[in-house]
């Protein structure tokens, strides 16, 4: 039939299996910590953006509040309040906070989940006819003071003039 030839053993080649796993096992492991580690890249960039997207809603949502109540039959923030102290934003009734020319309320139960918020201040400059509006939005800090919460909170800020 066929014959196998016995094969000849120095004493180099010793152990060169085990030398040749070791290597293959050293560069898999390299490649799936590479992916890995992109994977979490991703992971982390999704995260933000979503984060970043909540905040910027949440403070669009408070100069939206602001500007609606303040061009509105609305006297809140007039110089001339008669002691409105509550606005409406969102179906929700919102307090009122400071006196002519600076006001504050706080917008919460926003983003997609509920946990973002925004700070609202509107200042009126009675000299120049400016009312200045600052909306922080934040992406969590739901609660009714709008606390962050967690090391991950982002802010955005929209400022309005007119």
């Amino acid at each position: 039939m066929f014959s196998l030839k016995k094969i000849k053993k120095n004493k180099y080649t010793k152990g060169i299996a085990l030398l040749f796993s070791v290597i293959v096992s050293s560069l898999l492991l390299t490649i799936a910590l590479s992916v890995l580690n992109t994977a979490m890249k991703e992971l982390n960039f999704t995260i933000s953006a979503r984060s970043t997207g909540n905040s910027l809603f949440a403070a669009d949502s408070g100069i939206e509040c602001a500007l609606g109540n303040d061009k509105s039959e609305s006297t809140v923030f007039a110089k001339n309040n008669m002691g409105i102290k509550t606005i409406n934003c969102n179906r929700n009734e919102i307090n009122v906070i400071g006196e002519y020319p600076v006001f504050g309320f706080n917008v919460v139960g926003l983003g997609d989940d509920g946990q973002s918020c925004a700070l609202v201040s509107v200042l009126k400059d009675p000299e120049d006819s400016i009312t200045k509006v600052v909306s922080k939005g934040y992406n969590l800090g739901g609660n009714n003071n709008c606390d962050q919460l967690g090391l991950n909170s982002t802010e955005r800020v929209i400022e309005v003039n007119y």
